[in-house]
């Protein structure tokens, strides 16, 4: 068969149709690589946004629980309506079934999330609130046994001074109910929570006692007013224990829910999304290299049949070529979007290390507070109580025996006061941390330690404190408490060494026990919130936790390695 030109002509521009329709499915399939990027890209920066408002709402919640700050309370609404409008824009541009998967987990989890933190907000409101009217009950029963119902006894006769004795007592009974009560909100301990029932029990029996006594109608009245009340903080009690129990159940679960949330976002979609665009921006570039090839092919065709269409395919090129810079704009600012969250992530540390220097500043405030106002008040009471007693002892009779055994009494309870005083403020803010450096507030917690636990503690120091910052100080001594907090409640040791040493400008702590030693389930668990505090307490400033099991694997040793006086992070906290 002879091949004529119009016949080449025919073959090349049949050639030419379909080169141009390899061309056109190629393009389209770019136009969709290209366009699966920017949705990726979408995706990634409404993924970061969402963790954010996370994060923040968790940052606001607890801030929240803390101090009752409104301004708190409506950060967490706002950040709450931020994640639902860049949820509403991942949603937009998810398209495989696995990112639509983790949307619907992501509903899943931030639904409970938001309810938990309402509940906690919710919950500390009443809890503020009962505290208040329990206080108002308090100082109720107070003014009516000092001021109506004691001013109208006469003391002059055995029955008047049974009458004022009986008064007191229930006047101290309910004191301690309220002192218990603070007590485990603030360390909820069950032999706290023992100690309220029993001062519960002791009032209403020393009420009782009061009821049997002969009164006149409106001093019955008044006894009967000061049961009402009794009753009715009681009640309020109960509630408060309630939802104390239930704050610290949420709180924890609050937490998990968080750190769940973070994994989703973070190691799930974020590494899911990155994958993905960089297979499709791979696909895009071998999209455009097929394109060439064929424009090649057209132009060895026949210059004549193919001008034009070369002249749309540069064009058509060059158009592709813009979308590739296109491209490679959104990468870089993809870059600069991890160098903003590595920004941010550093900013959160930085307020992890302010928040727990105001936290330390504050404790050393209360403890002081406690220790030089509150006993130098448990002081004067004291004196005053011993002053009665000398005076009592030298008055005979039956009533003044009691009078002078209840002052003993309270005289005891009175040095029992200033000793869980001076046991709180220890425990706040050990004064010898501050005095005399960090190895002498070390060896002190190893005494209180050895007496409260029966442990025999071996203790090593090889360590130069001059020119020790106090931030220092402070982190060293605090992950060793926690150290030491978890031999008590977890190891079941006999015996715990202990090293604190500087070498190569390393503070080194070990604390190692010969206890039952540590689980790996143990050590990565998230909600293990001692080691987590012991571990970012090191990492603020540049040092790390190492907790694994001892030698032959037996017992538990941790160890605490911080770079000496590295500058900026201890500025933070110092």
């Amino acid at each position: 068969m002879k091949l004529t030109t119009v016949k080449g002509l025919w073959i090349g521009f049949g050639i030419l149709i379909l080169s141009l329709i390899l061309a056109s499915f190629l393009i389209d399939h770019n136009i969709r690589s290209i366009g699966r990027v920017v949705g990726l890209e979408s995706m990634s920066s409404a993924s970061f946004g969402m963790e954010i408002n996370v994060l923040g709402m968790g940052l606001s919640t607890l801030k929240y629980l803390d101090t009752g700050d409104p301004d708190q309370r409506e950060r967490v609404v706002d950040d709450a309506g931020d994640y639902e409008r860049y949820k509403v824009t991942y949603d937009a541009a998810a398209r495989s079934d696995l990112e639509k998967e983790s949307s619907e987990r992501m509903n899943v989890l931030f639904a409970e999330y938001r309810e938990v933190s309402e509940t906690l907000m919710n919950s500390s409101d009443e809890q503020r609130a009962l505290l208040a009217q329990i206080a108002d009950a308090w100082e109720q029963i107070d003014t009516i046994i000092d001021e109506r119902l004691q001013p109208g006894i006469d003391r002059r006769n055995y029955q008047g001074l049974e009458k004022v004795e009986a008064a007191a007592n229930v006047e101290a009974d309910v004191a301690e109910v309220a002192t218990w009560v603070a007590t485990y909100l603030q360390n909820p301990r069950s032999p706290y929570r023992d100690r309220i029932r029993e001062s519960e029990a002791e009032a209403r029996t020393d009420l009782a006692d009061l009821r049997t006594l002969s009164l006149t109608a409106e001093k019955r009245r008044l006894v009967a007013a000061i049961g009402s009340v009794f009753d009715q903080a009681m009640s309020r009690v109960k509630r408060i224990l309630e939802l104390n129990d239930l704050l610290l159940d949420k709180r924890k679960r609050f937490i998990e829910l968080r750190d769940k949330l973070d994994d989703v976002l973070d190691d799930e979609i974020q590494v899911t999304v990155t994958a993905n665009m960089v297979s499709a921006k791979a696909e895009a570039e071998q999209t455009v290299l097929y394109l060439r090839v064929t424009g090649f092919v057209l132009l060895v065709i026949g210059i004549a049949i193919t001008t034009a269409a070369m002249y749309l395919m540069i064009r058509r090129s060059r158009q592709l070529e813009s979308s590739n810079r296109a491209l490679k704009t959104e990468i870089v600012e993809r870059e600069r979007g991890e160098v903003q969250l590595r920004r941010s992530s550093e900013q959160l540390r930085a307020l992890s290390a302010h928040l727990l220097s105001v936290r330390e500043e504050e404790r050393t405030r209360i403890a002081r507070a406690v220790h030089d106002e509150l006993g130098q008040l448990l002081t004067a009471m004291i004196i005053d109580l011993s002053w009665l007693e000398e005076k009592l002892s030298g008055v005979n009779g039956a009533a003044t025996d009691r009078l002078v055994g209840k002052v003993r009494s309270l005289l005891k309870l009175s040095d029992t006061t200033v000793d869980t005083v001076r046991r709180i403020a220890t425990e706040l803010r050990t004064g010898l941390l501050d005095g005399f450096g960090l190895t002498a507030a070390v060896e002190q917690q190893i005494l209180e330690f050895q007496d409260r636990t029966g442990i025999r503690c071996d203790f090593v120091a090889n360590l130069d404190e001059t020119d020790l910052n106090p931030a220092y100080s402070s982190a060293v001594f605090y992950i060793f408490q926690e150290a030491m907090t978890n031999v008590a409640r977890h190891a079941a040791a006999t015996s715990v060494s202990k090293v604190l040493e500087e070498s190569e400008g390393e503070l080194i702590l070990q604390v190692e026990d010969n206890g039952k030693g540590v689980t790996e389930d143990s050590l990565g668990n998230t909600l293990s919130l001692g080691v987590v505090g012991m571990r970012e307490r090191a990492v603020i400033l540049g040092g790390g936790v190492e907790v694994k099991k001892g030698v032959r694997g037996k017992g538990t040793r941790v160890t605490a390695r911080i770079p000496r006086n590295s500058g900026a992070q201890a500025s933070l906290i110092a």
